[in-house]
């Protein structure tokens, strides 16, 4: 319905949040515990963020779910390039 069509949006702009945070809490622990293991830690909070997606059933719980998959995008998609090298 029409007066449900900010819950998508809560989501993304929630998602695209934890983005920007995950990239620079990511990075900082990148730098002190080395990349591989934030990397592995990084697909763990992609991996529970998202599957807590699939089994949200309100809104707080799939905003909350957004905001760690979102925290793990980044870091997921630069450190391959980085460890790559």
């Amino acid at each position: 319905m029409c007066y449900d069509s900010w819950k998508p949006v809560l989501g993304q702009s929630v998602f695209f949040v934890g983005s920007v945070l995950g990239g620079i809490i990511f990075g900082i622990l990148a730098d002190n515990i080395g990349r591989l293991h934030v990397l592995v830690i990084a697909n763990m909070f992609a991996f529970f963020g998202n599957a807590l997606t699939i089994l949200s059933n309100n809104v707080l719980i799939f905003a909350a779910s957004r905001f760690v998959a979102g925290c793990a995008t980044d870091t997921n998609f630069v450190m391959m390039y980085i460890i790559g090298r």
